[in-house]
């Protein structure tokens, strides 16, 4: 581990600080109380909470959940908020209890990857000062619901890395599964980090007088896909008994349809693509056999390697150019009327530019630290393989903010290179 700048009274002294300010910052935006337009998915959160509350269905545990177009962990929570009088202000109360619980972790996993604790404060006030990030704390997309439930598996995973203890695979795995009940972003990752446990564990148990390596690569993502499994098991169990299948959701062919076949600058658009997947059947999973089917005629046609391209084009569009919620709603959708609040535009720029250092000093970190550590590597792995997932729906900047908190890591570890590096230069001048 280098060495710290900061000691641990410091260092606990200045994370207690930077999350009192933060909290205090959306406090005041909440007390501020101004009132929004919900548009997107958040007309949908509200309306499943709202029918999910009068129907007395409120309990959030797995096998209770309704079985609909999209994962309903987080509707089914906002359900028990659903009589107030204003929904999107209970669940934004909800929201800044979160909010420091997820820069916790944040600050926990940058110390298991051996970051001192200086740069452990950059990562996390990185992800604590990033508006795109902070404006969901704001609204009823379940960002910050998900990015507590990531973080915790995060953490947990980070965590059997470094100690090879198994007990913390059974924490990442619970908590896999409750991001998976909120969002569907997980599933291509989950098999991912199994390999990397896999690996990791092989080499580790190799050099064990207790556990050889083939059992040890055998064990450590038995018990984290187990731990998945166990979670999730009643409710896939209730949707195939439904009629469902044993799926938690109906929606990854229409999010593939979109992703694929949606061209803003000519061809189908979003809305009719929509319009389409909706009309096309009362029935869910009908409705995603269908575009299952349009999607791959759609590939047929145009050819592989043609829509890699198209999609490789749009990815960059919605990394370099593709508004963010954030900038959407003070923007084009007016959540806040044609005059929203001057604190919230002079945040735009501020926040673009932010966006942009993050992808670039998070890929070189992903570079300078890819391999220095199994916990690194994983990450690493992570971000490469969430950007070629995001080329398959590169559609809204917001699918970009689950790898955020990872890119804060990996930007404060180029950071705290660079800086290790001046620092040897100037010992070597002097």
């Amino acid at each position: 581990m280098p060495s710290d700048p900061l000691t641990p009274r410091s260092a606990r002294l200045a994370l207690a600080a930077l999350l009192v300010v933060v909290t205090a910052i959306h406090l005041v935006a909440f007390a501020a109380d101004r009132p929004v337009q919900l548009w997107g998915d958040e007309g949908g959160y509200a309306i499943h909470a709202k029918e999910d509350a009068a129907s007395g269905a409120t309990s959030v545990l797995p096998g209770k959940l309704p079985f609909r177009t999209q994962p309903e962990f987080a509707s089914r929570l906002y359900s028990k908020f659903a009589d107030a009088p204003r929904l999107l202000r209970s669940v934004s109360l909800l929201n800044i209890g979160l909010l420091p619980l997820v820069l916790l972790l944040t600050y926990a996993q940058a110390r298991q990857l051996d970051l001192s604790r200086r740069a452990a404060l950059v990562a996390t006030a990185l992800l604590a000062c990033f508006p795109w990030f902070g404006f969901h704390v704001h609204s009823l997309w379940p960002e910050v619901l998900h990015a507590l439930f990531f973080g915790c598996a995060l953490l947990g995973l980070l965590s059997a890395l470094r100690t090879q203890r198994l007990r913390d695979l059974c924490v990442a795995g619970v908590a896999s599964a409750f991001a998976l009940f909120t969002k569907g972003v997980l599933y291509p990752f989950v098999p991912l980090f199994a390999v990397v446990l896999a690996v990791s564990f092989y080499r580790g148990g190799r050099t064990s007088a207790r556990v050889g390596g083939v059992k040890a690569a055998l064990l450590a993502p038995a018990v984290y896909l187990g731990s998945i499994l166990l979670v999730l098991l009643p409710q896939l169990i209730a949707n195939e008994r439904a009629g469902h299948g044993y799926h938690l959701a109906a929606n990854r062919w229409w999010n593939l349809e979109l992703g694929l076949t949606a061209d803003p600058r000519g061809g189908r658009t979003v809305g009719e693509i929509n319009t389409t997947f909706l009309g096309s059947s009362e029935d869910p999973m009908e409705r995603e056999a269908l575009a299952r089917e349009r999607t791959l005629a759609y590939v047929r046609d145009h050819g592989v390697a043609s829509v890699i391209g198209a999609q490789l084009r749009k990815l960059a569009r919605m990394l370099f150019e593709r508004d963010s919620s954030f900038e959407r709603s003070i923007g084009d959708m007016q959540r806040y009327g044609p005059d929203p609040p001057w604190a919230l535009t002079a945040l735009r720029a501020p926040a673009r530019v932010l966006w942009y250092a993050l992808l670039g000093l998070g890929l070189a970190g992903v570079v300078l630290r890819g391999r220095s550590s199994a916990g690194w590597f994983l990450l690493a792995a992570f971000v490469g393989a969430f950007f070629a997932a995001a080329a398959t729906v590169p559609l809204k900047a917001r699918f970009l903010l689950p790898v955020v908190p990872v890119l804060c890591l990996f930007t404060a570890a180029t950071i705290e290179r660079v800086a290790a590096r001046r620092n040897i230069a100037a010992d070597q001048s002097t």
